[in-house]
């Protein structure tokens, strides 16, 4: 397992935050570029939206990428109106995403405001840093799970084991690639991994080992095996690193003041939590995943509907104390509430105790610190209302697909139909991956198709008012006719 720091795509998330605070009212004074009732797209929602949320193939360029985007921009747009028109957004499932989602953005205001809008950067801490990016550690290490078995393979690598066979019995199964070279790691300076890895890195000498060193994936054995240094390092260098060394200063200075900061919020409250509600979700949780997988999967979250089941079972306990504060407490009811609002794809694991717990925690603290951002009025703050907003259409488009798209069925007639007609061998037709492959494929075909046409029988009775000037003028701010555009990647559907 690499322990490096995933660097951030400074560009594309300056982008991001630029177009998502951006107040309505500035952005309705911009020129409308398409318009059919009730569907209105401006100028500058066209170009935000290309670059952020882009609805196009990847193999599409120029002006065929921004045709292709504004199709999709229209459906999309109406698809997330008929939704509201139907009623989709009065679910309690619709209310609790939101809610998540609003928190979610005052807590990012949050710390924007407390932390982000305070850090500064010298000269002079520039430069500084830029020259230890003259050193490169060639080092090893082990990764392991828990503090116990850190401290086991430590006493073990003193007792006369080496380190290679200790890599070869540490990443057995999980990292063939560590097993094999013994724990090496590629040369590292500087920023290139976690800051707690490094610190410790860099106070070892060769053939040194480490006490066990605790990151947010777990802990670390290390041994540095030889240290060199870059012999120059020039003022073009320096120029060239200036904005990458920036970033890193500024995300450690944000993680160190992060860090005190909710320790500062956390203060006094005395947080306890009950091990027998605590246990009594675990056994439920895990009761309910076995029943539907026939195993235990630790890692994977519950589904929708193996947390209704464990929903069902504490619902007689709902008034039982779960979480204990200074001047209040969370029930069981509290924390199913919770949970629910929760998107599955970033639920906390019930079923696996040790990593509940951490994610306990995290629950905790973020609601601690929302009761901080609604004190500073942080849930009218524009960013907020607009991810609302944002998020609100994207989940009435998608709840209006899932409708339309529910009722599409395949017959085995259609399937085999499907097959011959594309040449698919007898043989291979009767294998069930391909027979399954073919049903989904055609299942997709029919969607994509009963979607389309709801869209083009609202566009047929619409008079639609395109502005061809304003479509160039945004074409060539995205580059002209021949740009290749990068679609860029988007999070799941919370």
């Amino acid at each position: 397992m690499s322990c490096k720091r995933p660097m951030l795509l400074l560009p594309v998330w300056c982008v991001v935050l630029c177009v998502l605070a951006c107040r309505r009212d500035v952005r309705d004074a911009f020129p409308i570029i398409w318009a059919a009732k009730p569907v209105e797209i401006t100028s500058r929602e066209l170009q935000e939206s290309f670059l952020v949320r882009p609805k196009f193939p990847a193999s599409l360029k120029g002006k065929a990428a921004l045709e292709a985007h504004l199709k999709g921009m229209v459906s999309y747009k109406y698809l997330a109106w008929a939704g509201e028109q139907q009623g989709l957004g009065r679910s309690h499932q619709v209310r609790d995403r939101l809610r998540w989602i609003r928190e979610q953005a005052m807590r990012e205001q949050l710390f924007k405001h407390e932390i982000r809008d305070a850090i500064e950067v010298s000269e002079e801490e520039l430069r500084q840093a830029f020259q230890k990016r003259r050193r490169f550690i060639y080092a090893r290490h082990l990764f392991l799970q828990t503090l116990e078995e850190a401290q086991l393979w430590r006493a073990r690598l003193q007792q006369g084991v080496s380190f290679e066979e200790a890599a070869q019995a540490v990443y057995a199964g999980m990292d063939e690639n560590m097993a094999r070279t013994g724990g090496r790691l590629a040369p590292f300076t500087w920023g290139d991994m976690d800051a707690h890895f490094e610190a410790v890195a860099w106070t070892l000498k060769p053939g040194e080992l480490s006490q066990p060193v605790a990151t947010r994936w777990g802990y670390h054995i290390i041994r540095v095996d030889s240290v060199q240094l870059e012999p120059l390092l020039t003022e073009v260098d320096f120029i060239q690193d200036r904005k990458k060394v920036e970033a890193l200063l500024r995300q450690r200075k944000e993680d160190s003041l992060s860090t005190a900061f909710v320790a500062t919020v956390m203060k006094g409250l005395e947080v306890r939590v009950k091990a027998e509600s605590f246990n009594l979700i675990v056994q439920q949780a895990r009761q309910a995943s076995r029943q539907r997988n026939g195993s235990l999967p630790l890692h994977n979250p519950l589904s929708d509907g193996e947390w209704a089941a464990v929903a069902r079972s504490l619902h007689q306990r709902g008034d039982q104390p779960f979480v204990l504060y200074r001047g209040g407490q969370w029930t069981l009811a509290d924390f199913i509430n919770r949970f629910q609002a929760i998107p599955p794809l970033y639920r906390p694991h019930p079923q696996n105790p040790k990593l509940f717990e951490k994610e306990l925690r995290n629950m905790i603290r973020d609601d601690f610190l929302t009761q901080r951002a609604e004190k500073l009025g942080l849930q009218d703050d524009p960013y907020v209302i607009d991810r609302v907003a944002q998020a609100r259409q994207d989940l009435m488009a998608a709840a209006m697909v899932q409708r339309l798209a529910g009722s599409v069925s395949v017959s085995d007639e259609q399937v085999q139909h499907y097959l011959q007609h594309q040449s698919v061998p007898e043989s291979a037709q009767r294998e069930e991956a391909v027979w399954q492959t073919a049903r989904n494929r055609l299942i997709k075909i029919k969607q994509d198709s009963v979607i389309s046409a709801f869209v083009d029988a609202w566009l047929q009775g619409q008079r639609v008012n395109r502005d061809e000037a304003e479509f160039q003028k945004v074409l060539d701010a995205l580059g002209g006719e021949k740009a290749a555009f990068i679609a860029v990647w988007q999070p799941p559907v919370r």
